[in-house]
């Protein structure tokens, strides 16, 4: 019987430290539980964001690669025409601020265009870029 009476009366003291703890570091819980909730947050659009960046420069390299079509027989041998000049173009702005993977394939196709028009320089430096 004294143990039931001790045993309860140990409950009883937990709950109340539990309480007590509960209502001193409620607020904490709460701040700790809203700040992973808006790190997740800022991550998701963060990775929204990337991705439509992605995106949008997927479709302007494929809209390049479009006006880029060529059917040059050999290296060197035409000059570009006017569409293949507005691609390249278009090459050239991806490169410099496009995505990393879309950076690296636009120039690649700024080299192969140059090449494709006896630009060897212009091929050379697109290659170097690629490189680095």
């Amino acid at each position: 019987m004294t143990d039931d009476i001790i045993r309860e009366v140990n409950e009883e003291v937990q709950a109340e430290r539990m309480r007590a703890f509960l209502r001193r570091y409620a607020g904490v819980m709460i701040a700790a539980v809203a700040v992973v909730a808006v790190a997740i947050g800022a991550w998701q659009f963060h990775a929204w964001r990337t991705r439509q960046a992605q995106e949008v420069a997927s479709a302007r390299y494929f809209e390049a690669v479009r006006l880029a079509q060529t059917t040059h027989v050999m290296a060197g041998t035409a000059p570009l025409s006017p569409d293949q000049t507005q691609a390249l173009a278009r090459f050239r702005a991806l490169a410099a601020d496009g995505p990393q993977g879309i950076r690296t394939l636009a120039q690649l196709r700024v080299a192969a265009l140059a090449t494709g028009s006896g630009d060897t320089k212009t091929a050379l430096a697109a290659w170097e870029a690629v490189r680095n």
